[in-house]
C-alpha cells in the first residue's frame, strides 16, 4: 500500500436532515396556530430570534432521533438495509468521536473524518531531513509493510499482538524513548564534519548507541507482526528474550524486512555497548573493537552511516501512525466497497 493517499470518495449522506428540516420550518407556524386554537388562544407573534432558536433546537432533536428513525425504517423494510447500517455505524463514530472531545463537521462522514485524522497524524514534518531518502524510502516501505499485515491478518488479530507489546517492557522503553528524543536530537549532528576530534567521536557514538537501542525496540515488534502475517504462533513473552542478532536473521529472511539489517552494522554496536571507540587523528577514524573483529570508520563514513541511521529510524518511530493510517483505508475501503456493490444490485 503506498504512503500517498488512494482515491477513497465516501458515499452520498443517507438520511439527510435538512429536506425534513425544511418541512417542519415551514410547518411551524400552522402548527403554532393549531396549537394556539386547541388552548382557545390567539396565535403568538413568534419574532425571528424565537424562530432560530426553535429552528436550533429542532435541528439538536433530529439529529439525536436520526439513528432511532432510521433503525426502525430498516426493521419494518420500509429503505435500503445497507445504508441505513452505515447510517448508523456513521452516526455511531461521531458520538465516540464526540466523548473524546472532537467534533467532526457534520457535512462531512464521519470515517472520512477518522481517515483524515490518522493521516494527519502520520504525516511526515516539513523538515528537509524528511526529503532524504533514509527517511522517505523507509517510510514508504513502512506503508507497504502495514498494507501486507491488513492483507493477511485480521485486524482483531493485530490489535491483539499490538496489545501485547503495548503492555510490554519493551513498549516503556521505547515510551521513554520519544519523551528524551526532543533532547537526544538537539545532541545529533546535523552537519557533515570536516575532521575529527575527541568531542566529535563521542557525538557520534552517543547518536549511534541510542538509535541503535531504538531499531532493536522497533525491529523486535515488526519481525513478530511478519512472522504473524506469515502464519506464526510465536507469542509475544517469547519475542521479548529475542536477541538482536536472532532479530537480525529473521529480518534478514523476510522479503518484506531485508533492508533493515543494513541500516546497522551490528560489530559497531556491540563495541559501542561495551564503551567508546578508539580514535586515531592521525589517520582521521574509529575503530571499535568487538570481540574478534574490528571496524575501522573513517570521519566522513562515520558521519553518513551514523545520520542514515537515525534518520531511518526516525521513519520507524512513526510505525504505529502508519499502521492506524492503512486500517482507517481497509476499514473505508472495505464499508464504501460494500455500499456502493449494495447500490448497484439494488434495482
Amino acid at each position: 500500500m503506498s504512503s500517498s493517499r488512494p482515491n477513497l470518495v465516501p458515499p452520498p449522506r443517507f438520511g439527510d436532515l435538512n429536506q425534513l428540516e425544511q418541512i417542519f420550518a415551514t410547518s411551524l407556524p400552522q402548527l403554532a396556530t393549531q396549537m394556539a386554537g386547541l388552548f382557545g388562544k390567539r396565535t403568538p407573534h413568534l419574532k425571528k430570534k424565537e424562530v432560530l432558536r426553535q429552528s436550533v433546537k429542532l435541528h439538536r432533536f433530529l439529529v439525536a432521533v436520526r439513528p432511532y428513525l432510521l433503525g426502525l425504517r430498516a426493521l419494518k423494510g420500509e429503505t435500503d438495509k445497507e445504508q441505513c447500517v452505515y447510517a448508523l455505524l456513521e452516526g455511531l463514530l461521531r458520538e465516540q468521536f464526540k466523548a473524546g472531545s472532537k467534533r467532526p463537521p457534520e457535512n462531512k462522514d464521519s470515517f472520512e473524518y477518522l481517515l483524515s485524522c490518522a493521516e494527519r497524524l502520520a504525516s511526515s514534518p516539513k523538515r528537509a531531513w524528511a526529503k532524504s531518502p533514509p527517511y522517505s524510502t523507509t517510510k514508504h516501505t513502512m506503508y507497504e509493510f502495514a498494507g501486507f499485515i491488513y492483507q493477511r491478518m485480521n485486524p482483531l488479530a493485530v490489535e491483539e499482538i499490538m496489545g501485547d507489546w503495548a503492555r510490554s517492557k519493551d513498549a516503556r522503553k521505547f515510551a521513554q524513548s520519544l519523551v528524551h528524543w526532543p533532547a537526544l536530537i538537539r545532541q545529533f549532528r546535523l552537519i557533515p564534519p570536516k575532521r575529527l576530534t575527541v568531542r566529535l567521536a563521542h557525538q557520534l557514538a552517543s547518536e549511534y548507541r541510542a538509535c541503535s537501542s531504538l531499531l532493536e525496540q522497533r525491529l523486535r515488534l515488526l519481525v513478530s507482526l511478519d512472522q504473524a502475517a506469515a502464519g506464526g504462533t510465536k507469542k509475544w513473552t517469547d519475542w521479548e528474550r529475542t536477541t538482536l542478532f536472532e532479530l537480525l536473521k529473521e529480518a534478514e529472511a523476510s522479503p518484506r524486512l531485508n533492508w533493515i539489517p543494513s541500516l546497522i552494522d551490528r560489530h559497531v554496536r556491540n563495541a559501542l555497548a561495551h564503551g567508546e571507540p578508539e580514535i586515531n587523528l592521525d589517520h582521521q577514524e574509529c575503530r571499535f573493537h568487538d570481540r574478534n573483529v574490528t571496524v575501522a570508520w573513517k570521519i566522513d563514513q562515520g558521519f553518513e552511516e551514523t545520520r542514515r541511521l537515525t534518520l531511518a529510524v526516525r521513519a520507524l518511530m512513526e510505525f504505529e501512525s502508519i499502521l492506524q493510517v492503512v486500517q482507517a483505508r481497509v476499514l473505508v475501503t472495505a464499508l464504501w466497497g460494500n455500499l456502493a456493490s449494495a447500490s448497484r444490485r439494488s434495482p
